[in-house]
């Protein structure tokens, strides 16, 4: 559930990202369906501490460079991300498709790192961007990985949603598809998602949890090289936990 007031500054970050230009405090109220009231309490704690300023009286508020500067004193530490961003480069540059870090978060999978592909045909998604679960590679590796009643209770909290004829459409489908890519060494989604986009996964364990790492692009792509990429995430895998061995 989320808490509103972080979600209404969460919703007013992301809308400068996308308007990109000074917004006046009518319009932000507005744009982020909110009472002026507290969009204007909102705006002045942020300017308080240093995240907007008004660019001129009545000209619009706009954020300051301060959470630039906080994200990337985050992402320089990133305990886990700084370890795989090497991999998930070779990786990329070795499938020459889109490469992918991510875990499972509640019922969904979260992306925490994303190497593009240089192909003017690619797959294309931000770190921090949520994915189904069921329907996400990602999600399929770590979820064969799971004891029996961790499924169990994990898979009761899935809606199956059908984004396409191929998704998986209940638990005991998803329980049995998994069972067969744990004994595969990794996973794999065709067309589950959208039927242009395809993926093969791994999942691994890092500083004692769950992680997955992917090859994602366009279907018939993925469908060709399958058992290449399949192959460059094992190893991919193995490179992984043998630093972990070593450090």
């Amino acid at each position: 559930m989320d808490v509103k007031l972080v979600a209404r500054t969460l919703d007013l970050f992301e809308l400068f990202a996308a308007e990109r230009r000074p917004l006046p405090l009518t319009e932000l109220a507005r744009l982020l369906n909110v009472p002026a009231s507290s969009c204007l309490a909102m705006a002045r704690t942020l300017v308080s501490r240093g995240y907007l300023y008004e660019v001129r009286k009545r000209g619009g508020y706009y954020p300051t460079r301060r959470l630039q500067t906080i994200a990337a004193a985050i992402d320089a530490t990133d305990p886990v991300v700084d370890i795989v961003h090497p991999h998930l480069v070779a990786l990329r540059d070795a499938s020459r498709e889109t490469a992918v870090l991510g875990k499972i978060q509640g019922t969904s999978v979260t992306y925490l790192d994303v190497v593009e592909s240089e192909q003017a045909i690619r797959y294309t998604r931000q770190p921090g961007e949520l994915r189904p679960l069921h329907a996400n590679s990602i999600g399929k590796a770590i979820f064969a990985e799971l004891a029996s009643d961790a499924q169990q209770a994990l898979g009761a909290q899935l809606s199956f949603e059908r984004f396409t004829d191929a998704s998986v459409a209940d638990l005991p489908a998803l329980v049995a598809q998994t069972a067969r890519f744990r004994e595969l060494g990794w996973a794999e989604n065709f067309g589950e998602s959208a039927p242009e986009l395809s993926a093969i996964a791994v999942a691994l364990t890092l500083d004692g949890d769950w992680y997955g790492l992917s090859v994602v692009g366009p279907t018939e792509r993925i469908r060709q090289h399958r058992d290449t990429h399949a192959a460059l995430l094992v190893d991919a895998k193995a490179r992984l936990l043998a630093e972990q061995g070593r450090g």
